[in-house]
């Protein structure tokens, strides 16, 4: 990302920052520019006075100790006011920033959080606030200030030293162009070392979150992490030495202008056109153009270094949320979900959904079969409106989720996955989610449905248990049964189990069976399920084929009585439990049929 572009990309996030206060920054910085390079102009004036005891550019050398004076004055006026409201401004901008993000991001659909992003906005979350309150304080002030100096000098050295304006005009106009190209170069290096940056934060957030199963694995490194560090640190090298080269030939450019502004006073010193005390100032403000080009430089890398961090913020912002109506159409058929000939299939990818139709009427119980990456889980998340449907449609109440607000669907949804998350703080914080505004009494009925109430009274601090960050201090049997009993206690008219009850086992799945009976009663319910015995009571169940296709739908009595993919799987599963491991032949042994 380009200086240029970072730099607007920052004032479209600045949305806080006053008029008043911005008027104030910027006027502060021209001012205190001006003020530097009149400063170092009045003491060439002065030398000239001291040096023929005349009159220089209109005022004699006390008029000229009264400039300086002046000078330094108004400087000093205007740094104060420059940094302060620099200050407040960047502080604005990180306020604007943390806003506009968390507004967008809730905006977004959920299907927009895919793995990809998590180490972006991590990223993002981890660098913003520093990046912005520098870009804001810091480097545009350096930037501004010094260009504004340099140009000042630029105009003295025209009027009174004509030669002298000659040379620096054509050396600041070679600098930009160095710049320029130098910049590009930076992109282009920062390109190419981002993709490693972004990979290496997806890994090491991946191997911070499968400590359990490396561990039981007895597994101390993580191959795609080590993978992920060799080739970062492989891409970053080689960016470094690309702008070490960079960098050399920025500061070699500054060198040069001042060593040539020397060079050419001196000449003008052996033909009289300047003296000695005159030489002696002018080599004297050469080197001190070397610290404003220098600045320059810096602060053009340091704002080239804020690429990525707005990259991701302009990414996150130019997102498209989901279009959606201002206002919901009124619900025709409350509880009700159907999907009629949906089609779909992820970004570059096979289709996943193929005309899929079915219905589920009001309060009853559907269970979704088939194999893996049949489009189980697709179709509980286009019911969401994680995405949209590439044709046909999805309905709940009756009405085109598309017509709906978000947050109007999402009143009539609960969902609770496989992957269940707790946040860090006290067991009734979280059960609490679902209903924010329920009585303590209502979190308790939830909790006792839910197999909750077990787990407080045997926990020592029981409802102000602190669960940890995800939820580590419990089993993952105990995070589903609060995840169920958030379901239970929002009351939503719809509830999606996604693979709820694959992994849990006797104990905890005995706890759910009467929480899906209290939800069968008062809300419709769709069941993604492994465990075929946990849904023979569902009222219908969908089977899917491996292509997206439905190949049956019919309760288990009628499916189970019919030659098919769902006969065959209950089958499977009936003979499956009972293999056992000999120890005598030490295999798998099949009972009889």
């Amino acid at each position: 990302m380009r200086a240029v572009d970072i730099i607007r990309e920052s004032r479209r996030i600045d949305t806080d920052t006053n008029l008043g206060m911005k008027v104030t920054m910027w006027c502060g910085r021209i001012i205190s520019g001006i003020a530097q390079g009149l400063g170092l102009l009045a003491l060439i004036q002065l030398a000239t006075g001291w040096s023929t005891g005349k009159s220089a550019g209109g005022l004699d050398t006390t008029g000229w100790l009264w400039v300086l004076l002046g000078v330094a004055v108004l400087g000093a006026v205007s740094i104060f006011f420059r940094d302060l409201s620099s200050y407040q401004s960047a502080f604005a901008v990180m306020r604007s920033a943390h806003r506009l993000i968390g507004d967008q991001l809730a905006k977004l659909p959920l299907g927009w959080f895919a793995t990809g992003v998590v180490g972006k906005l991590s990223r993002l979350g981890a660098s913003t606030v520093n990046e912005l309150g520098n870009l804001t304080a810091h480097m545009t002030t350096s930037i501004s200030v010094s260009v504004v100096t340099l140009l000042t000098l630029l105009t003295g050295f025209i009027l009174w030293y004509p030669q002298l304006g000659l040379l620096f005009a054509i050396c600041l106009v070679g600098y930009a162009v160095v710049m320029w190209a130098l910049t590009f170069l930076n992109a282009a290096t920062s390109a190419y070392k981002e993709p490693a940056a972004v990979e290496l934060s997806n890994r090491i957030v991946e191997f911070a979150s499968c400590q359990p199963v490396l561990r039981s694995c007895d597994r101390i490194s993580y191959p795609q992490l080590d993978g992920a560090i060799a080739a970062n640190r492989q891409r970053s090298l080689r960016a470094l030495w690309l702008d070490v080269v960079a960098n050399l030939l920025g500061g070699m450019a500054a060198q040069i202008i001042c060593v040539l502004m020397i060079v050419l006073a001196a000449g003008q010193v052996l033909s009289g056109q300047l003296n000695p005390l005159e030489f002696i100032a002018v080599i004297g403000i050469s080197l001190q153009l070397v610290q404003y080009l220098t600045a320059v430089a810096d602060a053009r890398v340091g704002l080239l270094e804020t690429g990525p961090t707005m990259a991701t913020i302009g990414e996150v912002l130019d997102s498209q949320p989901l279009p959606e109506p201002e206002k919901s159409l009124t619900l025709s058929q409350p509880q009700q979900v159907e999907l009629r000939d949906v089609n779909f299939s992820y970004q570059d990818s096979r289709q996943i959904l193929d005309r899929v139709s079915f219905s589920i009427p009001p309060r009853t119980m559907t269970a979704l079969v088939g194999p893996s990456g049949s489009g189980k889980t697709t179709i509980a998340r286009l019911i969401c409106r994680f995405w949209d449907v590439d044709s046909g449609s999805v309905r709940v109440g009756g009405v085109d989720v598309r017509q709906l607000t978000t947050a109007d669907l999402m009143s009539q949804i609960s969902m609770v996955f496989q992957d269940v998350y707790l946040f860090n703080d006290t067991l009734a914080a979280n059960v609490s989610l679902g209903n924010p505004q329920a009585s303590a009494e209502e979190v308790k009925q939830a909790a006792e449905l839910a197999g909750v109430s077990e787990i407080v009274n045997r926990l020592p601090d029981g409802w102000d248990t602190q669960v940890g960050e995800g939820g580590t201090a419990l089993s993952g049997g105990e995070r589903q049964r609060v995840s169920v009993a958030r379901a239970i206690l929002k009351k939503a008219p719809i509830v999606l189990f996604d693979e709820a009850s694959s992994a849990l086992d006797a104990e905890n799945e005995a706890n759910l069976i009467p929480a899906f009976n209290v939800l069968r009663q008062q809300a419709t319910v769709l069941v993604i399920a492994h465990k075929l015995h946990t849904i023979t009571q569902a009222d219908q169940i969908v089977v899917l084929n491996e292509h997206g296709q439905i190949s049956q739908i019919g309760s288990h009595k009628d499916l189970i009585g019919t030659a098919g993919v769902y006969r065959d799987f209950w089958e499977n599963r009936n003979l499956a439990v009972g293999w056992k491991i000999s120890p005598k032949l030490n295999k798998a042994v099949r009972p009889k049929s």
